[in-house]
């Protein structure tokens, strides 16, 4: 096995990651937010300085992100094309910080074997149902690439560095040392059996008598008149070029490129083919056969569309670049003669926008509103060329409209219902005060948790036995668990309110166990834990740096974790 990888790795591994980086990752780094090469509305035509690299440089771009989501494909497979931008340029930034630190640390590379051990780690060539290196996958990846004629150095630079970004973490992290009175109790505290019954009041049906004044309601609205704040909004029309206008209907691809398109999207395929029916057996029983695996035959209608559709999205774009680059270059303005001829020299048509707030913003004409959004980061007039579906679009912003308060008279009937519910909310949380006495006090006199819960008109229920590190019962949920850890047994909860309901948790019975520290409970959360309190050490220390580093720079990282 061994041979086989150090022989396929080294040799093959490249050509289909970096078909992926071609086909997937270039597109994004050119197209979408801040990864694009006009940089978010300004800050990229100038120098944005971050370690080694230089943001508003397209090749560093291609070093940071480029590498980063083809990491992403080995380590994530299962996630990739499911995350946000916002975590796919988080996860390169880091990474990119890591890295720093593991060259400041003089961190070297994997040798041979830890090399060899780390690729055949990866989740991207996994078998899911065995969880171990899928030697038919690889082979099947490598046979469909094989031809492409793309640098041997490229993935295995990718492995290598992301070897040593574990090798950092687990230097930084150290070893997650939990004390052993720590984990012995956290140990017995999970482990606790509860048996509890919960006693509660719908919210709906809580009606107490509410008279609400005029003057009531100037005071109110004078107090949190900043609520009904209509907040400003900017005012903007979009460029939309069109990859229709680019199609061509006699372009016919090479087998190549329709292979290395087919298999690059091959799970697509697959899952829009047609699901088997159920065949019954002679002995009464049912077998569903498995779905025949995909072809390029059977698709190469759509794969050629598709081709061509992508072609002439790549001419879009560059037209929609050239064009937002002659607005910046010329200093066109907004609104100018000189724009008005560029947009009709270009075929284009200027369409409004419904104002909008950055908190109000969704879906108009069709832009969606990822790209209506990015109008917020600009620091010019218009923005870059967003993909918006199979479309390209310029945001072009024209001026604001201020925020303002409304008068009393327009929100009356708003400020009236917000005050009503504001002391409808305050009784309802004093009246399970008052329960609460009513119910201690009756369990006292020798009640039972059941019957001072009917006698007060409340929902009781009671719950099967169940561990606090367990599933839950259905009908308890996070915010009534939370309240176990401060109940002894035979004890009764604060009213707990939601936006639907109030209630009692009653502890009937709990059981605690008592563990050394070698029982396998403990030794349990130990493992689980001493990983999670190692990655926590890492966090801040990244953190800092990568912050740090891009001060002054269109990029804000979300989280600093790998």
């Amino acid at each position: 096995m061994f041979n086989w990888i150090q022989t396929n790795l080294t040799k093959h591994y490249k050509w289909f990651l970096f078909i992926l980086l071609v086909v997937l990752i270039v597109p994004f780094v050119f197209t979408i937010g801040n990864f694009s090469p006009w940089g978010g509305g300004g800050p990229s035509y100038k120098e944005q300085p971050f370690f080694q690299y230089d943001l508003s440089s397209i090749e560093d771009q291609r070093a940071i992100f480029g590498r980063g989501q083809t990491s992403m494909t080995m380590n994530l497979p299962s996630f990739y094309g499911n995350l946000g931008e916002a975590y796919l340029q988080s996860y390169s930034l880091s990474r990119a910080a890591y890295l720093y630190l593991a060259d400041q640390l003089n961190i070297p590379g994997p040798s041979k074997e830890a090399f060899k051990e780390h690729a055949q780690s990866l989740a991207g060539f996994m078998n899911f149902s065995t969880q171990e290196f899928d030697a038919t996958q690889w082979t099947n990846y490598v046979n469909s690439l094989a031809a492409s004629g793309l640098s041997e150095v490229y993935v295995t630079r990718v492995i290598e560095e992301d070897y040593r970004v574990n090798k950092v973490r687990e230097l930084l992290g150290g070893p997650g040392h939990i004390l052993q009175f720590e984990a012995i109790r956290a140990a017995e505290r999970q482990n606790t059996e509860w048996t509890v019954e919960t006693a509660s009041m719908d919210y709906s049906e809580f009606a107490p008598e509410i008279t609400v004044s005029d003057e009531d309601i100037e005071q109110y609205f004078e107090t949190n008149s900043f609520r009904y704040e209509v907040a400003q909004k900017t005012k903007a029309s979009y460029l939309l070029f069109d990859p229709a206008k680019h199609l061509d209907e006699g372009y016919n691809p090479e087998s190549g490129e329709k292979s290395i398109h087919f298999f690059t999207h091959k799970a697509r395929y697959q899952a829009a083919m047609p699901k088997l029916k159920p065949i019954e057996k002679e002995d009464g029983t049912t077998e569903t056969p498995e779905t025949l695996e995909v072809t390029l035959e059977e698709v190469e209608d759509q794969v050629i569309a598709e081709i061509r559709l992508d072609r002439a999205k790549k001419e879009t774009q560059k037209m929609a670049e050239a064009f937002a680059y002659r607005l910046f270059d010329l200093e066109i303005e907004n609104g100018s003669p000189e724009f008005e001829a560029a947009v009709n020299n270009a075929g284009l048509q200027l369409n409004s926008l419904v104002p909008y707030s950055e908190s109000t913003v969704a879906t108009q004409n069709n832009v969606s509103a990822a790209a209506l959004r990015q109008i917020f980061r600009l620091t010019r007039y218009f923005s870059d060329p967003i993909e918006n579906g199979d479309n390209f679009v310029i945001i072009i912003t024209e001026g604001t409209e201020p925020a303002y308060i409304p008068e009393l008279p327009e929100l009356q009937a708003d400020v009236k219902a917000d005050l009503t519910e504001e002391r409808k909310r305050t009784l309802f949380i004093e009246k399970g005060a008052q329960l609460k006495d009513l119910i201690t006090n009756a369990i006292k006199n020798g009640d039972t948790f059941e019957a001072a819960a009917q006698a007060q008109k409340l929902n009781h229920k009671s719950f099967e036995v169940f561990k606090q590190n367990a599933q839950p019962p259905e009908g308890l949920d996070s915010s009534m668990i939370n309240q176990l850890s401060n109940l002894e047994e035979g004890a009764v909860s604060e009213w707990i309110a939601s936006e639907t309901n109030g209630t009692f948790l009653f502890a009937a019975k709990k059981t605690t166990p008592t563990f050394e520290f070698e029982a396998e409970e403990v030794i349990s959360y130990v493992e689980q834990n001493t990983a999670l309190l190692s990655a926590s050490n890492v966090e801040p220390i990244v953190s800092e740096i990568l912050m740090k580093e891009l001060e002054g720079t269109a990029f804000e990282p979300e989280s600093t974790q790998l």
